[in-house]
C-alpha cells in the first residue's frame, strides 16, 4: 500500500497544478492502461464541460507531442494541457467502482471543494464580524456625543 499511498500524493500534486502530459500522467493517475479508454473518458468531459455552460475548446486545447521511435526517428502524437478544473471534470465522468484511482479523484475534488465553500463562509463571517465591529464603534460615538450633549 506504500506505493498506492506515494502514487496517490503524487496525483494531489499533479492535479494542483497545469497537467502538461496528460498521456504519461493523468492517464495513468487515473488508472487508464489505454489512450484510446482514456480518450473515452475525457470525451465524456467535454461534454459535461459544454454542459455547464464552458466553451470546451478553452478548457481542453488539443497539442501534439513528438516522441521518438527506432533509430531515431520520431512522431507526433496528440496530447492534451488540462487546468483542474478539466482534470475535475475527467474524474467526474469517470467509474469509480472499476477504478479506485478515479475514486480517489473524486473525493479528493470534493474535498476541495468543501475546504473552499468553507474558506468562503469563513470570510463572510469575518466581513460580518468587521461590519458589527464598526457599526459598534459608531453607534458608541453617536451614543457618546448625544449624552455629552444632554
Amino acid at each position: 500500500m506504500a506505493g498506492r499511498g506515494t502514487r496517490l500524493k503524487h496525483c494531489a500534486s499533479v492535479v494542483l497544478f497545469l497537467v502538461a502530459l496528460v498521456r504519461v500522467e493523468l492517464q495513468t493517475i487515473l488508472g487508464y492502461a489505454k489512450w484510446d479508454n482514456f480518450i473515452n473518458a475525457i470525451e465524456k468531459a467535454k461534454n459535461a464541460c459544454n454542459g455547464a455552460g464552458e466553451k470546451v475548446e478553452h478548457h481542453f486545447p488539443d497539442v501534439g507531442k513528438m516522441i521518438e521511435l527506432a533509430k531515431g526517428a520520431q512522431r507526433n502524437i496528440e496530447d492534451m494541457v488540462l487546468t483542474r478544473y478539466d482534470c475535475y471534470f475527467i474524474a467526474q465522468n469517470g467509474d469509480p467502482a472499476k477504478k479506485p484511482e478515479i475514486d480517489f479523484a473524486q473525493t479528493y475534488f470534493a474535498v476541495q471543494t468543501r475546504r473552499q465553500e468553507l474558506i468562503e463562509q469563513r470570510l463572510l463571517n469575518l466581513d460580518r464580524v468587521i461590519a458589527r465591529d464598526k457599526l459598534s464603534k459608531t453607534e458608541r460615538k453617536v451614543s457618546g456625543k448625544e449624552l455629552a450633549e444632554i
